[in-house]
């Protein structure tokens, strides 16, 4: 939770500087207010934004609810730099079940400080980010077994964005050919 702390007062102090460049972080707080109003779908002005409008962000019904308790930007802020965080979480227990629990350790440091992680976690708010945690434990949910545990997980992060069906499709090619080479081609030839 350092990161999400970290990250949420860094976001803090960039958004009272008035230090975001681009218009996403208004149109989002648009379409979630227009959201927590019962505006999904907007078609009155040119510009307004509203939650079904343009990307499917169906995540955002999540996240509806708290930002109904806490309008405004910077709960969105500070969402995403919780979400962010708890994907050490998933890399911590990726790396555990394959290596160890120290080096489980080390592999969810490198994840939280790696700089591409940390210029999404301040670049205004997006959704989308959401996915990053929600594919990392997609995959610990495969890599264990627990099929509920995996639906769950992949239909969450499939409910980010319509584009997030491409790393899923990775993913899924990716089990089928490790499926192979554990089980032989015949094995799935019989299907």
């Amino acid at each position: 939770m350092v990161y999400a702390t970290v990250f949420s007062v860094a976001g803090y102090c960039q958004y009272l500087s008035f230090f975001y460049q681009d218009m996403d972080l208004a149109a989002v707080n648009q379409a979630f207010w227009n959201g927590t109003h019962g505006r999904f779908v907007t078609a009155s002005h040119v510009g307004e934004s509203a939650l079904l409008n343009n990307h499917k962000w169906f995540i955002a019904f999540i996240v509806l609810p708290f930002y109904a308790l806490f309008p405004g930007s910077l709960m969105l802020l500070y969402t995403q730099a919780i979400a962010l965080s708890i994907g050490a979480w998933a890399v911590y227990l990726l790396a555990r079940e394959a290596l160890n629990s120290a080096l489980g350790l080390l592999f969810s440091f490198c994840y939280l400080i790696y700089p591409s992680l940390n210029y999404i976690t301040l670049y205004e708010f997006h959704p989308i980010v959401f996915a990053i945690p929600l594919l990392l434990f997609t995959f610990y949910f495969y890599q264990r077994i627990i099929w509920t545990g995996y639906l769950i997980f992949l239909l969450l992060s499939l409910s980010c964005r319509e584009d997030v069906a491409l790393p899923v499709f990775g993913m899924g090619i990716y089990f089928i050919l490790r499926g192979i080479k554990e089980h032989g081609t015949n094995h799935f030839l019989r299907w």
